[in-house]
């Protein structure tokens, strides 16, 4: 599923140039990344809108995927509506995993592992299968699910405050929303249908999704689903939400800074430059350049850079 521009990512992330073309580590770009993580899937489709379709068409990888095109973007209800529908009208009985294409995952042999975990909890018990993180941190930035018995969710929590993620974190039974699902292509559709009746019907009838809410899966059906497991994702994992995030991808000196600068008395300090770059007696910023942007922001603020592309 590739929706989102990225925006907190500006200026490495661009209409013309999203996220998931974004390159972390040295396996090319975040997209590529995905695709090679699901090469053991029967198929792998991309499910987005024409003009990110035409973009991400940019990435050799994309030449062995189908894209599935939205008619018009609706969230994510909409993304996963038009994904189910297409499919079943050649695999109706098969499964699906609804992944983000813009996560970053170094441990494919986990992650495989933990999508098959989901595959056979979802056919076994024909509920709606979510893959969560454990968390490392009272993150507020993050949705948070608190889990039962035999792995049913109990209830979800977006984006808590910092004292209601200390709590979480010290029960232990919670997990971060990853935004991975799976579930059978007929479960998927009843859920839609029994939630989100208008969309089901837009789904068969696309001349129908202008007047259509937008409205995430999460918020729309999993959050009023009866049946809803969850299972810990068994493998490191960053959304690359911001450049903090994106950071931490990178190597450290001793001092913390990383990236491609060159640093005199700073820390914790991250660049990311085709040109050369030095910080000096700096603490906590990140200089980023692309085609003549600059920007340079305090980790503090890296969630605000999403409203200079506004």
């Amino acid at each position: 599923m590739a929706g989102g521009v990225g925006s907190r990512l500006w200026p490495l992330s661009t209409r013309q140039s999203p996220k998931p073309l974004l390159n972390v580590g040295n396996s090319g770009s975040l997209l590529a990344q995905t695709i090679n993580n699901l090469s053991d899937c029967d198929s792998v489709s991309i499910v987005c809108s024409r003009a990110m379709a035409k973009a991400l068409a940019k990435e050799p990888k994309t030449t062995s995927v189908e894209f599935i095109i939205e008619p018009a973007a609706k969230n994510t209800a909409a993304a996963i509506a038009v994904a189910a529908w297409h499919i079943a009208k050649t695999d109706p009985t098969g499964e699906i995993a609804i992944v983000p294409a813009d996560h970053y995952i170094q441990d494919t042999a986990g992650y495989r592992r933990s999508l098959s975990r989901a595959y056979a909890t979802a056919t076994s018990s024909n509920a709606l299968v979510t893959l969560g993180v454990t968390p490392t941190s009272p993150h507020t930035g993050y949705g948070y699910i608190e889990v039962g018995e035999n792995h049913k969710v109990v209830r979800f929590t977006e984006k808590p405050e910092e004292s209601k993620a200390k709590e979480f974190l010290r029960r232990g039974n919670f997990l971060w929303n990853a935004g991975i699902f799976v579930a059978k292509v007929e479960a998927f559709q009843n859920l839609i249908k029994v939630h989100l009746p208008k969309l089901a019907l837009a789904a068969d009838d696309h001349t129908l999704f202008d007047s259509l809410e937008s409205i995430s899966f999460d918020y729309g059906v999993v959050e009023k689903a009866k049946d809803v497991r969850c299972l810990p994702l068994q493998c490191d994992w960053s959304d690359v939400g911001n450049f903090t995030s994106l950071a931490q991808t990178y190597d450290s000196d001793e001092s913390g800074n990383q990236g491609s600068g060159r640093f005199l008395a700073s820390s914790n300090c991250f660049v990311h430059s085709e040109s050369a770059v030095s910080v000096v007696g700096l603490d906590n910023v990140c200089v980023i350049e692309k085609d003549g942007q600059i920007l340079v922001v305090s980790k503090e603020h890296a969630e605000k850079v999403k409203k200079l592309s506004q």
